[in-house]
């Protein structure tokens, strides 16, 4: 796996701040301040995982086996990655203390809470979506965000996270040039439903706004009424892009708190509370009918001042509640002294950071006289733009530059490390600093040219029934031709989640040249399909990305009715067919190997020109010249199928692997196997080594070793 990044916006609540704790409408926009993970993998040998935020001096490793998995994939417990998480669970969350007891033991009791907050986080989403087999990582985090301030920091975290880890366990679909926006938008979804847990174990009880913004990026009229339901959230498409100045009180809060200080009032108060925060949820619907009537020009002189009308009045509300601190009314104090624009607080309250509404017709010598006089308080200030863009992934952490570096250069952990200050991290994944993503190999003129004939190519692949289900093998080899640029999915940071970039990808065979001896070409669909795929390999991705786009939806609309390997086979000799019949086929060979809708062993294959058969036994490339025979011997026909057992099918295959690594030039004596069956699902097995090779006949071959008679 290669390193990647991930990056994800903080935001600022515009209107409807703890309103939306009880069920009313609140408005967030996301700002131009980001945090970014950079997900490193390990060797093999190293079974650690490792979270490194040095921003809050934060570094601690966790043993991978010692984790308790066995409590969080009890059947009671399991969670999959397309569930709906509404709270934690209490087991799992006592399980995880003692993984988190030594976390950080030598720094200040205030240090280690924000330390706990951000380990809890990332090991409730680790051990619920990865598994025991997960590989060693390092996940470096940097912000630009201020930490404890209202600016959805850790929600902007807990996305950066969220979708590495959909990432690494392939649950997020692409992205990729063919996906549908609506699949798009369902990828986002599920990260901001992941993300949503992570803040709950930071927060307790979230609103689920931040994390929301976080994910979808722009702004958001945000509102959930039953927390057992996703949230009903609205987007503002048509929302501005407007210049904010955003202060940062450096008077540390909790969420909290100041949430269950308001929660403490509606008790006390409730007849009052309730008209206030009614009053705030009427103000944020009149700021979305007033934002909605915007148009692309951006909002005029009067549009402006309502907005800034609306913006005095929701913080007048909120000092109702309690939840203002006198270092925010200082703020106001100082602003409205000069005049430059409205000015409320935004988030929780009780510090945290105000956000200012400049008006157009502003000085720059007025802001520059604010400036002073709030860095001489010791205030923190920043000048942003709402209304950003959404999470982000860079895929693999390569940006070309103007050092010369083939294909772009890395950002790796010591230049993530080594990055100071805000500018520093922030330039890290910005075209004007690396140059544009290196594009150098896509043709941009001429006609479109499609494949006339694969160069990158994998070869056999063999499968063979049995009585209760079915055997398929294919080898790891991948031979290459002339450097050609690894695939890139990438996101920038500047771009929506759907937006992608693609290079031709290069992998497995040409000639005798065995480049690459890791390359895997059987695919897991389910518990009853694997599909083994021979010929080129960039199809044969296209392909993988494809089935998992199938695999996903079908997870979240089959309501328990999932694809067999007989559907499975029809859905690719109809794509097959399709892709023929436009002049652009897919090279490729498929083995579809499971169990059919009866639980009976199934079997067929298609190729590139969507032709399709189905047999006993199977194989492509040189396979179904040197393998067949020796597979027909063990299942002459479909009648003896209920003769073999599973022992005589798999030493059959491992035998055909043996005499291929034997006489096929283009093959490897490393295999991939699974096995499907009912009573099993699919047992895969994807690096195994040829057993009792012999190579004692090839003394008699004329030219082998020292002969030269």
């Amino acid at each position: 796996m290669p390193a990647f990044m991930t990056s994800a916006p903080g935001k600022v609540i515009v209107f409807g701040e703890h309103a939306v704790v009880h069920g009313k409408a609140a408005m967030a926009a996301a700002i131009s301040l980001r945090s970014y993970l950079l997900v490193t993998a390990l060797s093999k040998s190293r079974r650690t995982i490792t979270l490194l935020f040095p921003d809050i001096k934060l570094d601690h490793t966790w043993d991978i086996d010692a984790l308790p998995w066995s409590t969080f994939s009890s059947p009671s417990k399991k969670k999959f990655y397309y569930d709906l998480v509404t709270c934690l669970d209490d087991d799992l969350v006592e399980a995880m203390k003692p993984h988190l007891d030594n976390v950080s033991p030598n720094v200040s009791l205030e240090q280690r809470k924000i330390h706990h907050a951000a380990a809890s986080s990332f090991l409730y989403l680790f051990i619920s979506l990865g598994s025991q087999s997960f590989p060693g990582c390092v996940y470096t985090l940097r912000s630009t965000l201020p930490i404890a301030a209202g600016l959805g920091s850790s929600a902007s975290i807990s996305v950066c996270i969220s979708s590495a880890l959909l990432l690494q366990i392939r649950a997020l679909a692409g992205p990729h040039p063919d996906q549908p926006i609506d699949e798009s938008e369902l990828q986002i979804e599920r990260i901001n439903r992941w993300a949503f847990v992570g803040e709950m174990c930071i927060h307790g009880n979230p609103s689920g706004v931040d994390n929301t913004v976080a994910a979808r990026g722009k702004a958001v009229l945000f509102k959930r009424e039953n927390y057992n339901k996703p949230p009903t959230v609205t987007p503002l498409r048509n929302f501005p892009e407007l210049p904010l100045l955003l202060v940062n009180t450096r008077q540390a809060r909790s969420t909290a708190i100041e949430v269950a200080k308001v929660g403490a009032l509606k008790k006390s108060q409730p007849h009052v509370t309730d008209i206030i925060l009614d009053a705030i949820d009427k103000v944020s619907e009149s700021a979305h009918e007033l934002i909605s009537s915007i148009s692309r020009g951006g909002p005029d002189e009067t549009t402006l001042h309502r907005l800034g009308e609306l913006i005095n009045m929701n913080h007048g509300l909120l000092v109702s509640l309690g939840v203002s601190h006198p270092r925010l009314e200082r703020i106001r104090e100082l602003v409205d002294t000069v005049g430059i624009g409205w000015t409320k607080l935004t988030g929780a309250g009780g510090g945290g950071c105000a956000i200012t509404l400049l008006k157009s017709s502003l000085e720059s010598e007025d802001l520059e006289k604010l400036e002073e006089k709030l860095e001489k308080e010791n205030f923190e200030r920043f000048e942003i733009t709402l209304g950003g863009d959404g999470v982000g992934v860079l895929w693999p952490a390569v940006l070309q530059n103007d050092s010369n570096e083939k294909g772009g250069e890395e950002i790796d952990q010591e230049k993530f490390l080594n990055a100071e200050g805000r500018e520093g991290v922030e330039a890290l994944p910005r075209d004007d600093v690396y140059g544009p993503y290196n594009a150098s190999y896509l043709r941009s003129t001429g006609p479109i040219q499609h494949t006339q004939s694969p160069v990158v190519t994998g070869t056999s692949v063999l499968a063979v029934k049995f009585k209760d289900g079915v055997v398929i093998a294919a080898d790891n080899l991948g031979i290459f031709p002339i450097p050609i640029p690894t695939t890139h999915y990438q996101i920038t940071f500047t771009l929506h989640f759907s937006t992608t970039k693609l290079i031709h990808p290069p992998s497995a065979s040409y000639g005798s040249l065995a480049r690459f001896t890791d390359v895997k070409r059987l695919r897991k669909f389910n518990s009853t399909a694997v599909i083994g795929i021979g010929g080129d390999v960039s199809d044969m991705q296209y392909l993988d990305r494809t089935l998992n786009t199938l695999s996903i939806r079908e997870d979240y609309s089959s309501a328990g009715h999932t694809l067999h390997a007989a559907n499975l086979h029809t859905y690719l000799a109809k794509l097959m067919y399709k892709r023929r019949s436009d002049v652009n086929p897919l090279w490729n060979a498929i083995l579809v190997a499971g169990l059919d809708g009866d639980s009976k062993p199934f079997l067929s294959s298609v190729d590139l020109l969507g032709t399709t058969f189905s047999s006993p036994t199977l194989a492509t490339g040189f396979g179904a010249h040197l393998a067949q025979p020796l597979l027909r011997k063990v299942v002459e026909d479909e009648d003896k199928v209920k003769d073999v057992s599973r022992e005589q099918a798999v030493e059959a295959v491992k035998e055909c692997m043996k005499v291929l690594f034997y006489r096929d030039a283009r093959s490897l004596d490393r295999y991939s196997i699974a096995v499907v069956t009912k009573e099993r699902g699919v047992e895969m097995k994807e690096d195994e080594q040829l057993e009792g090779q012999s190579w004692a006949f090839a003394e008699a071959i004329r030219g082998y070793g020292t002969q030269v008679n």
